[in-house]
């Protein structure tokens, strides 16, 4: 306290002596009730004016004024014990808006969050999961191991915590595992699946990007059927579809599938190689991840920076001269212009397609494997001949393969014209997924991201429309192929940093996971 401060001041007050220095702040006359500022009467509280203290210069008597009307001050001035706390409402609201959107709340780490979701019952595929989830972590994600409960179970066989639908909604990136029984997943984890339709009817599961893996007892008793599955669920999600990286050595090592891992059912020990392959795969997830959804992990240097001022480049090859197919190739082509996308429209000239179409203008130029290269993103179609695309068009794309090939890390999808409704519209596209995959793209499908897709039929494997008596796409279908269009530019913008391609990935000399 400072000297010729009355004692009484002392006892109301009850404060330090620094809050008598940030008097001086105050103007004379200033009510201060308790180390707040007030300017008015409050019942029960003891209220003082501020005087003249030591050392303050006077200043010439100003007219009084109501309490209510003091003159502002810039908060800065204010003493802390002035300030005003912020109320804390309005960051719970943000945050619960953020988790219901599937959105990581602002403030949060900048580490990609991937969601490891396991079913097991003998313990290799927890293994598989686990391992998947330590290579996550090595590239710098969050990572969360849930498992899926048995159906009858009274106690958990494994110790991780119990899926929720609620944890697809918070993850970025997803992996699925799951064992094989009769060529399909195991019926707890389709019980799982089932259990987030909810969400997905409310359109709040696109846009993860997810991968899968499985073992079962025998080499070829449906563990590819099983992963394509799985990517089926993905498509109708709206997810993006990542598969193994063909370009790393362990993925060979481990049997070559490109659409996830495929592992022995080995009793909890798999092999070397499958654990290796099972620490790249949540190695490249969270790298294909991080890119998708823009926050670089922490601890990881940032991608290859792309040159300033250029668009996302889209190539939309298609084969056949019809006006069906050129139609919806050139809505997906308008439509990524608008966006502001530099787009390469290509046919493919082989095979002699039907030219019933000279009225669009002149053909597109020949499509070359440059032009995958070229572009960041691709959209392939074609009509559809025996339940699959035109032999030319997959003729084309078995060109791109390499290690890498030109469409490595690119996002990549389809369009089908069928000559019947249920003449192939489904299966010519999930063909056509498959082969992309083992190019080492990503499979965005348009899943049900839009009302355009189900107004057109609901594929939400691709854009897809039968052949009308006229020759010409409904407008339905074209809306369809414009939103395709839209997208696929928007996922490449997104991935265009494009990663350069695994390292060989080191065997694990520890085994990981409880034995069964």
């Amino acid at each position: 306290m400072g000297r010729g401060v009355p004692a009484r001041r002392r006892e109301h007050r009850r404060v330090g002596a620094a809050d008598h220095d940030a008097d001086r702040h105050l103007p004379r006359g200033a009510f201060a009730v308790r180390g707040v500022r007030h300017g008015g009467q409050r019942r029960g509280v003891h209220r003082r004016r501020v005087r003249a203290l030591p050392g303050r210069q006077r200043r010439r008597r100003r007219p009084r004024r109501h309490p209510g009307r003091l003159p502002h001050r810039p908060r800065r001035q204010l003493h802390p014990l002035r300030r005003p706390r912020p109320h804390p409402a309005p960051a719970r609201l943000v945050r619960a808006r953020h988790l219901r959107h599937g959105l990581p709340p602002r403030g949060d780490a900048v580490s990609p969050r991937i969601a490891v979701i396991y079913h097991s019952r003998r313990g290799t595929v927890r293994t598989l999961a686990e391992l998947a989830a330590q290579g996550a972590r090595d590239a710098g994600a969050e990572v969360r191991l849930l498992r899926v409960p048995e159906e009858t179970e009274d106690h958990g066989q494994w110790p991780e915590e119990i899926a929720e639908p609620e944890d697809v909604l918070r993850a970025e990136g997803l992996v699925l595992a799951a064992p094989t029984y009769y060529g399909m997943v195991s019926s707890p984890f389709k019980r799982f699946l089932e259990s987030t339709s909810p969400l997905w009817g409310q359109g709040l599961l696109a846009d993860r990007v997810a991968t899968c893996l499985t073992a079962s007892t025998q080499r070829h008793g449906g563990r590819e059927a099983t992963l394509t599955s799985l990517h089926h669920t993905l498509c109708h999600w709206g997810c993006w579809v990542a598969g193994s990286d063909p370009a790393d050595p362990v993925t060979q090592a481990a049997g070559g599938t490109a659409y996830g891992l495929a592992a022995d059912n080995t009793q909890g020990r798999p092999t070397p190689a499958e654990r290796a392959a099972a620490r790249a795969l949540g190695h490249r997830l969270t790298d294909l991840t991080a890119r998708a959804h823009p926050r670089r992990p922490a601890g990881r240097p940032a991608p290859t920076p792309t040159p300033p001022h250029r668009p996302v480049r889209l190539a939309v090859v298609y084969h056949g001269e019809d006006a069906a197919t050129r139609i919806l190739a050139q809505e997906a082509a308008a439509a990524a212009r608008v966006l502001g996308a530099e787009v390469r429209l290509r046919r493919v000239a082989l095979g002699g397609g039907v030219r019933d179409a000279a009225w669009l203008g002149p053909s597109a130029a020949p499509a070359a494997a440059e032009d995958v290269a070229w572009a960041d993103a691709a959209l392939f179609g074609a009509p559809v001949r025996l339940g699959a695309l035109a032999a030319p068009l997959l003729e084309f794309v078995q060109t791109l393969d390499g290690e890498p090939g030109p469409l490595w890390g690119k996002p990549a999808g389809g369009f089908a014209i069928t000559p019947a409704r249920h003449a192939g519209a489904e299966t010519a596209l999930l063909d056509l997924g498959h082969m992309l995959l083992h190019t080492g793209a990503l499979l965005v499908p348009p899943g049900y991201t839009d009302p355009a897709v189900e107004a057109a039929g609901g594929n939400p494997y691709g854009t897809s429309c039968s052949r009308a008596p006229d020759g010409l796409p409904t407008p339905q279908a074209r809306a369809a192929a414009a939103h395709q269009g839209r997208r696929i530019a928007f996922a490449g913008d997104l991935l265009r940093r494009t990663p350069q391609p695994s390292a060989p990935t080191s065997v694990p000399s520890t085994s990981i996971g409880s034995p069964a």
